[in-house]
């Protein structure tokens, strides 16, 4: 796994799987946004170190970290 400190969007497929996001937060938030038309809703967000499994179903989902957070993507 890479560990990200920059927002990301990324493809998901996988619609009967979750998607792994582990986020390390020392300052700031990590939050998880899938999008709706042309603007992007909030659907986690991160304001403490830890790993949650994501249902997100099909299409793309982006994860934007503030502060001094990073995350990383994986999925079950």
């Amino acid at each position: 796994m890479a560990a990200y400190t920059v927002q990301n969007v990324f493809p998901w497929r996988l619609s009967n799987s979750p998607v792994v996001i582990t986020a390390v937060v020392k300052s700031g938030t990590v939050i998880v946004e899938k999008p709706s038309g042309e603007t992007w809703v909030p659907a986690f967000t991160f304001t403490e170190t830890a790993c949650q499994a994501l249902w997100l179903g099909r299409g793309s989902f982006r994860v934007t970290p503030t502060g001094n957070a990073v995350y990383e993507i994986d999925e079950l």
